[in-house]
């Protein structure tokens, strides 16, 4: 199917990488790209978007040269970031990664084989964390999202809004006329150089679902995801999860969401984290006694949301300009 489809009309991916100050780690994710096994009708492109970065980010991008693109954007945030690299391509695919990933050498050819599926929309795969130290004795199993570590199940399976496998935006692969149909990431979300603020995959997630896309989880469609070692101590955990709580609280209210709340947060959120008072001081079982803790940092972030970060203006769209020249 693969070969007939290719003869009728070859596929032609873009890859995003939005990028700062990881000149680098830069370098590994892009060799990774170029020595990916990849099929002849698949056409590849990748454009790096160097997001004001004080290193030689620009160099390193330059001196591949070929089909890696630069481009460079002002506007300081993962999302303008990756906005930025939609709008530079042309492809009919578009799938992206981050700066301080490799992709396993099958991923553009799990790609090829799937999107040449007319009835796919969008897919995604699982992030391999690995590290040069060990995990601290403190780490708690439930939070391997925070350091980027999220596998999802060794079978495939359609994307749906029910607890399990979600688009994670490191290593996700949307259809163009489907990102052009939803809209792209939503600005008011994702990392800026200032906060920790995420959830923008989640978005848009949330919106191709909405739209009737379909997409599906692939275990195979793997990259690996550097866990730094300042990452694995106490306070990142307490930071990232402080303002995921903030992210989540903005995400409700562009969605809208009705749940019950108090003083603007889901009522079941305080519901957790007195539950889990307890566990406070199960000093023994120090995992568990820092996810409860991990708890009550997540409905800080919330309250401080929704007093005083979530926007007045819901902004549920994000349009996609007309594709400029690549620099």
């Amino acid at each position: 199917m693969a070969n007939a489809y290719s003869i009728a009309r070859p596929l032609k991916l873009d890859i995003v990488i939005p990028t700062y100050n990881r000149a680098e780690l830069l370098k590994k994710a892009l060799a990774s790209l170029l020595l990916a096994d990849r099929p002849e009708y698949l056409a590849l492109s990748i454009y790096v978007v160097d997001n004001n970065s004080k290193d030689n980010t620009r160099e390193v991008i330059k001196s591949f040269g070929g089909i890696v693109y630069y481009i460079f954007e002002t506007n300081q945030g993962r999302s303008h970031a990756l906005n930025a690299g939609i709008s530079a391509g042309r492809g009919d695919i578009v799938g992206f990664i981050d700066d301080d990933e490799e992709v396993r050498e099958d991923w553009l050819r799990v790609i090829a084989e799937w999107m040449a599926k007319p009835e796919v929309d969008f897919l995604g795969g699982p992030y391999l964390g690995y590290t040069d130290v060990s995990l601290p004795r403190w780490f708690p199993e439930s939070y391997c999202g925070v350091i980027g570590i999220t596998p999802a199940g060794n079978f495939p399976r359609e994307f749906a809004n029910d607890g399990g496998p979600m688009l994670l935006g490191g290593n996700s692969v949307i259809r163009r006329s489907t990102l052009l149909a939803v809209g792209a990431y939503n600005v008011n979300l994702g990392r800026t150089h200032k906060a920790l603020l995420s959830c923008e995959d989640e978005e848009l997630f949330l919106r191709l679902l909405d739209a009737g896309a379909r997409g599906y989880y692939l275990p195979n469609l793997a990259i690996f995801h550097l866990v730094p070692k300042n990452r694995l101590s106490k306070s990142y955990f307490r930071h990232w999860c402080f303002w995921h709580g903030v992210s989540k609280c903005t995400l409700a209210g562009l969605r809208s969401e009705s749940s019950k709340k108090l003083f603007g947060v889901p009522r079941y959120l305080f519901g957790r984290c007195l539950r889990e008072i307890p566990n406070l001081f199960t000093l023994q079982v120090e995992p568990k006694a820092f996810e409860a803790e991990l708890g009550w940092w997540d409905l800080a972030g919330w309250l401080y949301g929704a007093h005083l970060i979530r926007r007045a203006q819901n902004r549920r769209s994000i349009p996609i300009q007309e594709p400029e020249a690549a620099q």
